[in-house]
């Protein structure tokens, strides 16, 4: 009785597992981040491999597009709100 209680448990615990709602993956965030160092400074190496090191660490789920100086909007206009153009 005992062995037959416990095998039921068993079986209904599983079913609620394998019935319960699939969780889905949440869509990877692409973040595109502008420094104000030119390409050619060890600082613009440093922020490419920190994106790379997000990405890793989250396993994909946070993509970070590092540009350099000049190559989204100019230099030093990356502190402008956007709501200035």
């Amino acid at each position: 009785m005992k062995q037959a209680l416990s095998l039921t448990a068993l079986a209904a615990a599983l079913a609620l597992a394998s019935a319960g709602p699939q969780a889905q993956q949440p869509a990877a965030k692409q973040l595109k981040m502008q420094s104000t160092w030119p390409a050619s400074l060890t600082l613009q190496d440093n922020f490419r491999m920190f994106a790379e090191r997000v990405d890793k660490l989250t396993s994909g789920q946070i993509k970070i597009e590092a540009a350099a100086a000049g190559q989204i909007v100019p230099a030093f206009e990356i502190l402008m709100p956007r709501t200035r153009r």
